[in-house]
């Protein structure tokens, strides 16, 4: 999904999501591609 798109799925503030979405980035949760965001799988994440 895109920023827009999430912004919009979710309905808050552009900054919120954004420190919300590097912190699921630092975890490994999520991984950014060009300018879209991808869920990891499960497997994928570190333990």
């Amino acid at each position: 999904m895109t920023l827009a798109e999430l912004l919009e799925r979710f309905r808050c503030n552009k900054e919120i999501l954004l420190s919300s979405l590097t912190e699921l980035e630092i975890l490994g949760r999520i991984e950014q591609i060009k300018s879209k965001f991808t869920i990891k799988c499960v497997e994928d994440s570190p333990r």
